[in-house]
């Protein structure tokens, strides 16, 4: 079965590691600073800068570089127009993909689901697992580490386990653990097992991300591979959001909610069993048109 690209494991992974490594950044800032308002505000600070120094090393490329080509100048309403167009258009080529839309379904039920235990775990750090607030911090910032090691593990593994086990059955096995994590780690409600729950997250988060970008960079064809990941850049923040504000407006104060979490874990092994047997009437590729 094809693999995911080192190049694409690599781009993938570095983002999100990097993100995770500015998380633990603002947490050092926090205790260098303090959580008062001059933390606060020195941390902000600190993030407004590295906006403008991203700012500036970007001044470095000439303009066209990163295209498009020069075309004439639209109104905004014709630029949102033509934004609409491009994403009815990515949607409507994944209709005629049925392997592209079924991975592009894992990633956003995935992603909601992630989302919602993100939230439980900041709550649960904050409120549950310790009463104090920088220590609820700091035990947030660990989890997300652990999390984020999953997340490079996660790339390691999944280009030779793509090349033994094939996508489908990598990405059906990645959603299986998450259930399987979530039951043996996080049930307990115990703060060191999640703190290893989150690890095997981070695993089945980047596997699945993986397997998605290789499904569509090989089923899409060229003419509309930049609408569907817009599409899919869409979706994949979009549910997310959805996740957050849900878990946010469901979850107790403190985040313990056995019950939220053991639907979870149910949506996690149904979602294996529906992924698996959707893929095998689904056509590895079907034909470019």
């Amino acid at each position: 079965a094809p693999t995911p690209p080192p190049t694409n494991a690599f781009s993938v992974t570095s983002g999100t590691v990097v993100a995770f490594v500015g998380g633990g950044v603002g947490a050092l800032l926090r205790w260098a600073f303090g959580a008062g308002h001059t933390g606060t505000a020195a941390i902000l600070a600190a993030s407004a800068g590295l906006y403008v120094l991203a700012g500036a090393v970007a001044t470095g490329f000439p303009r066209g570089r990163l295209g498009p080509p020069a075309v004439e100048r639209s109104s905004a309403r014709q630029a949102v127009g033509g934004v609409l167009d491009g994403l009815g258009d990515g949607a409507r080529h994944l209709a005629r993909r049925p392997q592209a839309a079924l991975a592009l379904g894992a990633i956003s039920f995935h992603r909601f689901l992630y989302g919602v235990v993100l939230i439980m775990t900041l709550l649960l750090c904050r409120y549950h697992f310790t009463d104090d607030a920088d220590a609820g911090m700091a035990l947030f910032t660990l989890v997300l580490g652990a999390s984020g090691a999953g997340f490079f593990v996660g790339a390691v593994l999944t280009p030779p386990a793509v090349r033994r086990l094939g996508k489908d059955a990598w990405t059906s096995g990645l959603l299986a653990a998450g259930a399987v994590g979530l039951f043996v780690l996080c049930l307990p409600f115990d703060e060191r097992a999640w703190t290893a729950g989150a690890f095997v997250l981070g695993v089945v988060s980047q596997g699945v991300k993986l397997c998605v970008d290789a499904t569509l960079q090989e089923t899409v064809d060229d003419r509309f591979r930049g609408r569907v990941f817009a599409v899919y850049d869409m979706l994949f923040n979009a549910v997310f959001a959805l996740a957050a504000a849900v878990a946010a407006t469901l979850l107790p104060a403190d985040g313990r909610a056995p019950l939220a979490l053991a639907l979870v874990i149910v949506a996690y092994g149904a979602g294996t069993v529906v992924y698996r047997a959707t893929a095998a009437r689904a056509p590895e590729r079907a034909a470019v048109g």
